[in-house]
């Protein structure tokens, strides 16, 4: 196997933390292990080169480094909770500002339906007003396969790019910037656009057919948006929450700032007959 000289800034500490090489002891001391491979490394602290890490034993070490940088930028956004978005921010139809924040982020998160195609795992998945998918390329860009599942999941989707700064010694304050700022580092994969109905005028939510139902004697109401997709509210229960929960979830995403589901077009006659067999169950 050929050695791959090592960058490597990042690391996973005996208490669990992903850290950066000075914030450990030099050689064995710092008591640290591959993000990827598990393999034991040495705090590299001379005056020579800038500090990094190398492994222990010098065959290991391939693709390490770049999986390093992949987990300490997803470890940023779920630090930062907030990401600046790429310039062209027209189209979905929503009051979208130069920054997102969100309510959580979610790592590695499993989205759409295997059935149908379209189950991703999200490197990143940001919670809160308006929800997204972010993706990290670090080893290689988003594939078209991936890219037309999240379209036709009609998420909205950005890309990190940082694989041509891989061999660079990162530090916690420059790969913050990267990830979450630098504006020549992020481009949309997916941003949707609103679908017109028929005379190119949003319906009124009158004019939207809606769903009631009793769920476990509490209120859950679905609605259909006016441009695309369902709404699922409930009132706030745990034993409801379970349920509506179940049902949505992979099949839509959590609207934090209306504190409802929000289903994709697909999966609503799935979502309803869950909520409608639930509702039946009650005595």
């Amino acid at each position: 196997m050929p050695y791959e000289p090592e960058t490597m800034t990042f690391a996973l500490a005996a208490d669990g933390r992903k850290v950066h090489v000075d914030e450990v002891a030099n050689g064995l001391a710092c008591e640290c292990v591959c993000l990827k491979c598990g393999g034991k490394l040495v705090g590299r602290h001379g005056d020579v080169r800038q500090h990094h890490f190398s492994h222990y034993l010098a065959t290991d070490g391939v693709g390490c480094t770049e999986t390093a940088l992949h987990l300490a930028a997803k470890a940023v956004i779920q630090q930062e909770m907030r990401l600046i978005l790429p310039q062209q921010l027209e189209g979905m139809g929503l009051q979208l500002r130069a920054e997102a924040c969100f309510d959580s982020v979610s790592l590695e998160y499993r989205l759409g339906s295997g059935e149908e195609g379209t189950e991703i795992v999200a490197d990143v998945y940001g919670h809160g007003a308006i929800d997204m998918v972010i993706e990290i390329a670090v080893h290689h860009p988003v594939d078209h396969e991936k890219a037309e599942k999240i379209r036709r999941l009609g998420l909205p989707a950005v890309e990190i790019v940082l694989t041509n700064s891989v061999s660079s010694l990162w530090d916690w304050e420059t790969l913050r910037h990267a990830v979450v700022a630098d504006p020549h580092r992020r481009h949309w994969i997916n941003l949707p656009e609103p679908e017109p109905v028929a005379d190119q005028k949003p319906l009124t939510t009158s004019a939207l057919p809606s769903w009631e139902f009793n769920i476990r004697g509490a209120r859950v109401v679905a609605h259909k948006l006016p441009f695309r997709n369902f709404s699922v509210w409930h009132s706030f229960d745990p034993d409801v929450r379970e349920v509506v929960e179940g049902a949505c979830r992979g099949r839509g995403w959590w609207q934090s700032k209306y504190r409802n589901w929000v289903v994709f077009d697909r999966f609503w006659p799935e979502v309803f007959a869950a909520l409608l067999s639930a509702d039946q169950q009650r005595n």
